[in-house]
C-alpha cells in the first residue's frame, strides 16, 4: 500500500485533487478566514482533526519552501517516520513563499504526515512539524452560510 493510499482526505479534498478533473466543484458560494501564522504542532493537529467534522473544507497554507522536506523524499522514509517518529533528513532546495492546499493526513504511532497539493497539482507529503515551522499564513475556506 502506498502512502497516497493511506491518506485520510479532508471532506471535499479528494475531488479537488483528482487528476481527472478539469475544474473544481465547490458547494456553492465560499467564504474564508485567515487563521494567522502562529501555530504549535499540537494546536495545528487539533485544528486539522476538527476539519473532518465538516462537509466541505479547504485549508490553504502559505509556507516558506526552504524549510520543507525535499519533494523527492522516499515514501519509505516517511513510512519509517510514521512508525517510529524519526523525521526524514532530506530538505527542500527551493526558496520563496508558496500557497498549498492541505488535503489530508496520514497518522501513525510516530507522527503525522500531511498530504499537500502545490500549484502544479501534484500531491506531496510533509511531516507536520516541518509544515508548522514554515507556516506563514493559514486560510480556512468553506461554504458561505
Amino acid at each position: 500500500m502506498t502512502l497516497l493510499d493511506q491518506v485520510r482526505w479532508f471532506p471535499g479534498a479528494r475531488a479537488l485533487v483528482s487528476p481527472f478533473r478539469d475544474e473544481i466543484e465547490a458547494p456553492g458560494p465560499l467564504c474564508g478566514r485567515n487563521l494567522g501564522p502562529k501555530w504549535t504542532v499540537d494546536g495545528f493537529s487539533a485544528l486539522l482533526s476538527g476539519l473532518y467534522k465538516h462537509s466541505w473544507v479547504a485549508p490553504v497554507a502559505i509556507v516558506d519552501l526552504h524549510g520543507l522536506g525535499a519533494d523527492d523524499t522516499p515514501d519509505r522514509a516517511l513510512l519509517d517516520y510514521l512508525e517510529g517518529g524519526l523525521p526524514p533528513l532530506w530538505t527542500s532546495r527551493r526558496h520563496g513563499l508558496r500557497s498549498m492546499l492541505i488535503a489530508g493526513t496520514v497518522t501513525g504511532p510516530g507522527g503525522t504526515v500531511l498530504a499537500v497539493v502545490e500549484n502544479d497539482g501534484r500531491v506531496r507529503f510533509q511531516v507536520i512539524e516541518r509544515l508548522v515551522y514554515v507556516l506563514r499564513e493559514l486560510f480556512l475556506i468553506g461554504p458561505a452560510r
